[in-house]
């Protein structure tokens, strides 16, 4: 009896030799799995204990050896991927990231932790008046720029933090122009700009509601209990979940035709849930999804088996420790949860939506279903103060319903897709009033990047402490 015919032995075989030998990725898929794993390399290199760091680089080196094997495609052509980085630097900017535009009021919470990077041995290691605390939380954003602002000096922070969300952004456009692919080229720009402007029905919610976040505009928690965040309001308010979830999503739109991304999704998981354990969780189902369209032997891969004793222990450790203390429980346990106000989230943050692309079809019929499932489940759980399992676990079916949507709208006769834009139009008050607060409230005080905004600013000894900071020393870190 030969090996393969040994239960499900000949699956893994096969698996573990077609990991190096499918289609070749494209420059883009390639630069967005990279961008994705390198702040995990640079933790590994920086943070983590010698015995748990050198084998999770070891991994990552032979890894990505094994992603970029025989070279990559060229895809896109240059001047649509110029006109994508024109439309990337500029919606970027326009959260307010230049002078004298006003920013949002989580930045003071991002320039802390980036500060705390430029400005610390790393492992960050602090003394707020509890005893030696260790930095802990998910940097995927934050590692890169706060490095460089090390290196550079933090007078370079708005600078740095710039480019890396530009180069994110602009990428996530260019994934889902390869996903596409377009008869006439240059319609992956307004692609990329309905993608920013894809919303549910807030101001319509909050019209029913009276909910408003004062301050701040924010119609976005007309529910009160949950929010689906609109394509901008990840951007302006949590690039460091949305950028992450975007370009996972885009890279299992592109997995059904280039398995060699499948047989790495061990190590895009892990370095995901540096950037966001939410969006990590959230991109699973598209995992099954993409491998069940590429074909799941190409899960059974030596690189994803490999992942998981490489990395796993010096990701997850970290990224755990001591968050059992984070309020979680189920959304009705919550006082004044009702089920109504649940099917009413649900009809106009994506059932609208959903109801128009399920009458209409569309080719991404799994991918589409999958999407709205999770979107489903997704509102029924709370964890964290602002819960934060209902803003990011749902982000990456977010982007395949906006993309699957955005097909349509460009590709069917108009009147198909009429329907469609009319739930569009209802979503655009959302995306509007993120571009365009930073300079309604630009002569209003708001927050720079040289505010170094201390992390005790922010009720650190009660509810946020615990999301920022843990105990020190650590077993997973030096």
């Amino acid at each position: 009896m030969k090996i393969r015919d040994i239960g499900g032995v000949g699956a893994l075989v096969d698996g573990w030799r077609r990991t190096g030998t499918t289609a070749r990725l494209t420059i883009w898929q390639a630069s967005a799995l990279l961008y994705l794993i390198f702040p995990t390399f640079l933790f590994l290199l920086t943070f983590s204990r010698y015995v748990l760091a050198v084998p999770g680089l070891a991994f990552i080196a032979w890894a990505t050896w094994q992603l970029l094997r025989g070279g990559v495609e060229q895809s896109v052509s240059r001047p649509v991927a110029i006109a994508l980085l024109v439309l990337a630097l500029v919606l970027t900017l326009s959260s307010g990231l230049v002078p004298p535009l006003w920013q949002l009021t989580d930045y003071p919470k991002h320039y802390a932790l980036l500060h705390m990077l430029a400005e610390n041995h790393w492992p960050v290691v602090v003394n707020l008046g509890n005893g030696p605390e260790l930095l802990r939380y998910y940097l995927g954003w934050y590692l890169v720029p706060g490095g460089l602002c090390k290196l550079l000096g933090p007078q370079f922070l708005t600078a740095t933090v710039a480019a890396w969300t530009t180069l994110g952004l602009w990428l996530v456009f260019l994934l889902l122009a390869e996903a596409w692919k377009p008869k006439n080229r240059w319609l992956a720009v307004p692609a990329a700009l309905l993608f920013m402007f894809f919303s549910g029905a807030d101001q319509l919610g909050q019209t029913l509601t009276g909910h408003l976040m004062p301050y701040t505009d924010h119609f976005e928690w007309w529910a009160t209990f949950y929010h689906y965040p609109s394509m901008m309001t990840g951007l302006v308010w949590a690039p460091q979940h949305a950028l992450a979830a975007w370009l996972a999503a885009g890279l299992m739109l592109n997995a059904s035709a280039k398995p060699r991304i499948v047989a790495h999704t061990g190590l895009l998981f892990f370095a995901l849930f540096f950037w966001s354990p939410f969006c990590a969780l959230g991109i699973m189902p598209f995992v099954l999804v993409a491998a069940g369209l590429a074909g799941f032997r190409h899960l059974l891969s030596a690189s994803n088996f490999l992942s998981v004793p490489a990395v796993a222990p010096a990701v997850l450790g970290y990224g755990f420790t001591d968050t059992a203390q984070l309020y979680h429980d189920w959304v009705w346990n919550i006082p004044g949860w009702t089920f109504q106000n649940l099917l009413g989230f649900w009809l106009l943050e994506f059932g609208l939506f959903a109801v128009v692309i399920f009458a209409i079809g569309t080719p991404r019929n799994a991918m589409f279903r999958v999407a709205v499932v999770v979107l489903l489940l997704s509102a029924f759980y709370k964890v964290g103060l602002f819960n934060d399992f209902s803003m990011r676990v749902p982000a990456p079916a977010l982007a395949i319903l906006a993309f699957v949507a955005i097909e349509i709208v460009l590709t069917r006769p108009w009147r198909t897709s009429l329907p469609l834009v009319l739930v569009f139009a209802l979503g655009i008050t959302t995306p509007l009033s993120e571009i365009t607060r930073p300079f309604r409230k630009a002569n209003e005080p708001g927050c720079r990047a040289n505010r170094k905004g201390m992390i005790m600013e922010f009720d650190m000894a009660n509810s946020f402490r615990v999301q920022y900071l843990t105990r020190y020393p650590s077993k997973f870190v030096r």
